[in-house]
């Protein structure tokens, strides 16, 4: 029977249909004891959080067996609280979950299947979600807690903790330090944790999937594209992965594909390492299709998953009627479980044992608060990711400017910039060895980027990712720029002959926004007013405000110099391709030119990079800031 003809019978009956699928479930497939569940009335998008107002509530529920003719039993009873975030021990007899109550914050909560022994884990005034248990009982869990604010939308940023078997007042440590959202994650076989990280430096707007070992050692990139989202991933017995697929960011529901993260791990997907198994339609949401959202493993060919056949807006959850089905991964036939038309029935999880074989995490030199990284090419690249290619022959690159991401509190004003970017300073300068390696040592838990510079001070590459290392830990796995990670022949590099060049922050920090350097250097060159741009000669730069602008005149008229100059640019690749520095840089602007105001001194390394023109040129690499600090008014 085809998928469409068997759901559409299936809908016709509010618990019957029992089919083939089922069947084999229950006669072959003991170690499934059925499947935990919430019912909710309703449910918000991805990371928001839904206020529990009188019709937004939820319990859980449990189905036993894993059978549409399986017997349904409430398990908790909760007046007005918001349920999310299912997890099963690994002995399966009790279960993880963040619940927010009326009026309340998200925090965790354990309690045996049967609902009996309910205890409380995490505390305060933040959020806590996403718990799943680690191999020697600890729990891993996203807070937002740290007071930060993602990149885009100004929330609490979440990110990965670890707190003891007993709670966070029995152990409590911060593992992941992302600028935006990491959150949702899952702990493998071998015992690494794999999760849905938000990239949002810059332009970069995706959701890829990341892993970490449990104490936040070895943070890479472990599967995803620019184009793909991934949410609410699940590890199938063969190693594979399961997880939603949507090109929409505001939605973590759409298609189902199975994932071969081993065959190739780097950016973009070569197209044979994920395999869609239902309409890959549903990722766009163009289509009544119906969308599917949350899945867990039920054996090797079988997921459950929540489904909704009615057409879902993005911003219309409403509109959903998620259920209960089975989905066979080999042939995508779909069979309902359950499904309460007046409720969404969301969050399933397979009540299963879950044995692990872990890993042990790479081995931290003891007593360093710092962090060594050792990247083995910067000309090892991907060719399509939309940058410009570097040179081999030539060994263009010459060095590395190293970028501290500097989070926006909750206490901070807005806005930072007119552009994507948000706050970040220059800490570092580092050289490219001739075969394109170099090797850092910054401070551990600190998010970082860079940008690779011609001689000519040009960017030719962005890192469009945050970076971060942990306490005396050391990272050869950078094999190349959006390449396959931690794959190379063992060879040693030039950069890993020598001590790598030491990035403190406390010894080079470079403001390079409008209100640290370009308003300035527009007062000191007397183009403020009457001599050269004032108001008659584009652009204009007069400084100030004239009444409640947000920023200054002449910083809004300058970002629109900082783009290509003519259409035929077809890259973002920044200053390199940027209309103002081709300004700068000619007779009229001479005053500008590579004078040196000093130079950067790292270690014992010393560059003259610190010209007039290269910071012009950083503050657009940088993202064209306005201001570094909290003074909105550059005074």
């Amino acid at each position: 029977m085809k998928a469409k003809n068997l759901i559409l019978f299936c809908a016709m009956s509010f618990f019957a249909c029992d089919g083939k699928l089922t069947e084999v479930l229950l006669e072959d497939n003991a170690s499934a004891k059925g499947v935990l569940f919430v019912k909710s009335k309703e449910y918000g998008q991805v990371n928001s959080y839904p206020n529990p107002y009188e019709k937004n509530y939820s319990n859980i529920y449990r189905l036993t067996p894993l059978s549409s003719r399986g017997k349904l039993e409430q398990i908790t009873f909760f007046d007005y609280a918001v349920i999310r975030d299912l997890a099963i021990s690994p002995d399966a007899k009790k279960v993880l979950f963040s619940m927010k109550p009326r009026n309340g914050r998200y925090h965790i909560y354990e309690m045996n299947l049967d609902g009996s022994n309910l205890r409380k884990l995490t505390f305060g005034d933040h959020n806590n979600f996403d718990p799943e248990y680690l191999p020697d009982g600890r729990i891993v869990f996203t807070s937002d807690r740290t007071g930060e604010r993602d990149e885009y939308e100004r929330r609490p940023s979440e990110t990965l903790h670890v707190m003891g078997a007993n709670g966070e007042s029995e152990y409590l440590e911060r593992i992941s330090f992302n600028l935006s959202d990491d959150f949702d994650p899952i702990v493998l076989k071998d015992g690494k944790i794999v999760y849905t990280r938000w990239e949002h430096h810059g332009p970069m707007n995706r959701f890829p999937l990341f892993s970490t070992f449990p104490d936040g050692t070895d943070t890479f990139l472990h599967y995803g594209s620019h184009s793909q989202n991934l949410w609410h991933v699940q590890e199938l017995p063969d190693g594979r992965l399961a997880a939603i697929v949507s090109k929409n960011v505001l939605n973590d529901s759409g298609a189902v594909a199975i994932i071969t993260p081993d065959i190739y791990r780097g950016d973009p997907d070569r197209g044979h390492s994920l395999k869609y198994i239902t309409d890959p339609v549903a990722i766009n949401h163009d289509k009544p299709t119906g969308a599917f959202r949350f899945i867990s493993v039920a054996d090797d060919t079988h997921l459950v998953v929540s489904y909704t056949r009615r057409y879902v807006e993005s911003r219309n959850e409403s509109e959903a009627d998620y259920g209960l089905y089975l989905l066979n991964i080999e042939t995508g036939e779909l069979e309902l479980l359950y499904n309460d038309p007046e409720y969404q029935e969301i969050e399933p999880v397979v009540i299963r044992t879950k044995e692990f074989n872990p890993m042990a995490a790479p081995t931290r030199t003891p007593n360093r608060n710092t962090a060594r990284f050792l990247a083995r090419s910067v000309y090892f690249r991907q060719a399509n990711d939309g940058q410009d290619m570097t040179d081999k022959d030539s060994r263009e690159i010459r060095y590395a400017v190293i970028t501290q991401g500097i989070p926006t509190m909750s206490d901070d004003i807005d806005p930072i910039s007119e552009t994507n970017y948000e706050r970040k300073r220059i800490i570092g300068f580092v050289p490219v060895e001739d075969d394109g390696s170099f090797a850092i040592e910054v401070p551990a838990d600190l998010p970082f980027s860079f940008n690779i510079v011609n001689d000519n001070g040009e960017t030719v590459v962005f890192k469009r990712t945050w970076i971060y290392g942990r306490p005396g830990e050391n990272v050869d796995k950078c094999t190349g720029c959006h390449g396959d990670r931690g794959i190379h022949d063992g060879a040693p590099t030039i950069a890993s002959i020598d001590s790598p060049t030491i990035v403190d922050p406390s010894n080079v920090s470079i403001d390079v926004s409008y209100c640290g350097f370009v308003k300035p250097q527009i007062q000191q060159k007397g183009c403020a007013n009457a001599g050269c741009h004032d108001g008659t000669v584009a652009p204009n730069l007069q400084v100030g405000k004239t009444g409640s602008e947000t920023f200054e005149q002449a910083y809004l008229n300058l970002l629109n110099y900082t783009k290509p100059p003519t259409s035929t640019y077809t890259k973002n690749a920044g200053s390199r391709y940027s209309a103002l520095i081709t300004a700068l840089k000619d007779a009229t602007h001479a005053g500008l030119a590579p004078d040196t105001d000093g130079s950067i001194t790292l270690g014992t390394t010393s560059k003259p990079v610190d010209s007039t023109l290269r910071k012009w040129e950083y503050w657009i690499d940088l993202g064209g800031q306005y201001r570094m600090n909290q003074d909105l008014n550059c005074n």
